[in-house]
């Protein structure tokens, strides 16, 4: 300590001589002091702007691609969502379109025993067997002067008469073809229409 002492046998005027020096020195140093001050603060101002341009630029990327993933992930889900319900349609829909060839075959049975019964009619009615002999048989029971069942039995012999088969002079002409039949699917149910 002695060496910065420039009269070392009087340390305390030595140290009032150091310390106006030292006045006279900073205070002739205090604009290009402040100049570099400013300089320094100017420089490490900008470069915590810098850093914080990009902290903020890198807070936007990364709340961009969150929303990106969130945009995705909810595409995902409503996907996924669509997907389930139209696979759920689509087998509701297969359940009941399933029975339709069943159902096509059915009305076409149908459709052909109608028509035959409709060709059978075109011929001479059916005859009923032991008719003739039933109604003969009414007929000869003793009415026993009773008003009533001699009523009843008067008619028998109506009643042969018509039920006699009369043979048709000419045949009935045959059904040439049946008409066209479209099913459509209405709900559970199918309606028939037909096309003319």
């Amino acid at each position: 300590m002695e060496s910065i002492y420039l009269w070392p046998d009087n340390p305390i005027l030595s140290l009032f001589a150091l310390w106006v020096v030292s006045a006279i020195f900073l205070w002739a140093a205090r604009r290009p002091m402040l100049r570099l001050v400013l300089q320094l603060g100017g420089d490490l101002g900008g470069g915590i702007e810098s850093a914080g341009k990009r902290v903020a630029q890198a807070a936007e990327e990364l709340g961009e691609r969150n929303r990106k993933v969130l945009f995705a992930t909810g595409i995902r889900e409503t996907q996924g969502r669509l997907d389930r319900e139209l696979n759920r349609m689509d087998a509701g829909y297969s359940e009941q379109m399933g029975n339709y060839g069943d159902l096509q075959r059915r009305l076409d049975e149908t459709l052909i025993a109608v028509e035959r019964d409709y060709q059978d009619c075109g011929a001479a009615p059916p005859e009923i067997p032991a008719w003739t002999a039933a109604v003969e048989t009414l007929a000869s029971i003793p009415t026993n002067g009773d008003p009533n069942i001699q009523k009843v039995l008067s008619r028998y012999p109506l009643e042969m008469r018509r039920s006699r088969p009369s043979r048709p002079t000419a045949p009935i002409p045959p059904v040439v073809s049946r008409p066209s039949v479209a099913c459509c699917p209405i709900g559970r149910r199918f309606a028939v229409y037909s096309r003319a």
